[in-house]
């Protein structure tokens, strides 16, 4: 197999992969999974008098009133958002802010001719804050659909030229970000570059960024569990059901990271790499998760050994889910 027929494989595997879970990910998301129990349930009522039609009415009805007094997506955040902490010191000098996408709402900023963004807006936010502290930094804003003019002139009235921003505009997903970023920007082992993100998808974007080679000082922003909310604001079925598929996504997209090998950790956490980063000293030459002083050279382990690693660490998070207390968040 030659170069251009390998890079025609590896492009088909990873649109596989990405509409294979799309597809997935659109049966189990909380909403049409409810949706999906509902039509059974009613259906059942309707032929079979006798199954357990209401049964299943009775399970959705419950779920939906669960989600709707109780903070659920919270519980659930907290051990995401918790597990990067914000760094107390940042170096006095780094190489670039790195910045994950899916903050622009393209249609609407075209039509309107200005900036419009979604709830993931404090990335764009705290990464100016960061541009303006290090003047000499680069800045990469990744994902597709994010060169968007508007972005563009937004961070250029800030001050940021041309040569300083830069845009990975392909990726899809969270793997790819971290893959064809390192690509695009070929970091040297000893640039300190920060990552800007959600927190609760701070762990999983800093697994496969230590995939890739690539050791980054996580910035976690967008803190959603500590939301003080009252029992009337609560009171949103929609929304309640929205904020706990971006959640569950996250924790389905951790475990499926760690089983296809994007990932050498099923829960990311801070490592004595980046603690030393953070006092801007040299990244140490060995991988972050690993002994190995090559972080492209590690052997995938099999699938199978994969999963069954998954057993003891699944089986403690379940344990933890109900043991878990929340604790207030230091800023």
């Amino acid at each position: 197999m030659n170069q251009v027929e390998t890079n025609e494989y590896w492009v088909r595997t990873l649109d596989l992969m990405h509409d294979i879970f799309q597809l997935f990910w659109f049966i189990v998301r909380p909403g049409n999974l409810l949706l999906i129990v509902l039509l059974v349930g009613t259906v059942l009522l309707w032929v079979r008098p006798d199954a357990n039609g209401r049964l299943w009415l009775t399970a959705v009805s419950g779920v939906l009133l669960l989600v709707t007094l109780l903070p659920v997506h919270g519980w659930i955040a907290q051990p995401l958002e918790q597990r990067f902490p914000l760094p107390q010191t940042l170096p006095e000098a780094i190489d670039g802010i790195i910045v994950l996408g899916g903050i622009v709402q393209n249609e609407t900023a075209s039509a309107s001719g200005t900036l419009a963004v979604n709830d993931n807006a404090e990335r764009i936010m705290v990464s100016a804050g960061l541009v303006l502290r290090y003047p000499q930094a680069r800045l990469l804003v990744t994902g597709r659909n994010e060169r968007h003019r508007t972005l563009i002139a937004w961070f250029e009235a800030l001050g940021l030229g041309r040569g300083r921003l830069a845009f990975e505009a392909e990726s899809r997903n969270t793997f790819e970000n971290a893959l064809f970023s390192e690509r695009m920007i070929k970091p040297k082992p000893d640039e300190i570059w920060i990552l800007v993100t959600s927190a609760k998808h701070m762990p999983r974007a800093v697994g496969v960024f230590r995939k890739v080679g690539w050791p980054v000082l996580p910035y976690p922003v967008d803190f959603r569990s500590l939301d003080d909310e009252s029992l009337t604001d609560r009171l949103n079925v929609a929304s309640n059901l929205v904020r706990l598929a971006n959640v569950i996504k996250e924790w389905i997209g951790l475990i499926a990271y760690y089983a296809l090998d994007r990932s050498d950790e099923i829960f990311p956490g801070p490592v004595i790499d980046e603690a030393k980063r953070s006092q801007n000293t040299p990244a140490m030459k060995a991988c972050p998760w690993t002994r190995s002083t090559d972080c492209r050279s590690r052997a995938s382990r099999p699938l199978g050994v994969r999963l069954q690693a998954m057993i003891p660490l699944l089986s403690g998070f379940y344990v933890a889910s109900f043991q878990f207390s929340p604790k207030p968040l230091q800023r």
